[in-house]
């Protein structure tokens, strides 16, 4: 396994009409020459987790932090005018949330950050500011969606850590065990981990 310390989280970049998912994008991929889809990870609208490339293998996301990177991507982040707009649903954040907090726990992660953090720092002041985004994805503040979620939880380290753990292992689990079956549809072990660590939490 990589060694991996960081989460990236990316948007489609699609419509609310438009029907995408793991398969599809890794379409779009493949027919640009690339191996298989960028993305390790992809998040439909209703909440369900697809499977993209291997976790064991670096991704096709963000130029020069796919090595040590997961890449997540939410269904989204176009309105029906083809604008911008953080129009992700609450299951897909409270999904989102379930992987982050699983990835903590299971690797050494020392950023949770959006596509755009990763824009050059033109000024070259440690910021990178909305003038500096090459791309808006994913169409929020990632580190502010990620603190704001860490404080509502506020039951303690050692019971979000538990929560994590409950809710990923089975994941990581299947992962292993089906390597070779990319489209493996998680919704229904996501569903349950999410009803178990709904009693820990209000928030996932």
């Amino acid at each position: 396994m990589r060694n991996i310390n960081k989460v990236i989280i990316h948007a489609s970049a699609t419509k609310p009409n438009q029907k995408v998912n793991a398969d599809i994008i890794r379409n779009w991929h493949k027919s640009k020459g690339w191996l298989d889809i960028g993305y390790h990870f992809v998040i439909l609208p209703d909440g369900t987790i697809e499977i993209g490339r291997p976790i064991e293998k670096a991704g096709a996301h963000v130029k020069g932090h796919n090595f040590d990177s997961i890449g997540i991507c939410l269904i989204g982040g176009l309105n029906l005018k083809g604008k911008p707009e953080n129009n992700f649903t609450e299951n897909q954040f409270n999904s989102l949330g379930l992987l982050v907090d699983g990835f903590k726990w299971q690797f050494n992660i020392s950023e949770i950050k959006g596509h755009r953090d990763y824009s050059p720092d033109k000024n070259k002041d440690g910021k990178i500011t909305k003038n500096e985004w090459v791309k808006v994805c994913p169409c929020f503040d990632v580190g502010e969606w990620y603190e704001s979620r860490t404080k509502e939880i506020n039951t303690g380290k050692s019971k979000m850590e538990k929560q994590a753990k409950d809710g990923m292992v089975k994941l990581f689990t299947d992962v292993d065990s089906n390597s070779n079956d990319n489209n493996k549809n998680l919704n229904s072990s996501r569903k349950r981990k999410s009803r178990r660590s709904s009693s820990n939490s209000t928030n996932g």
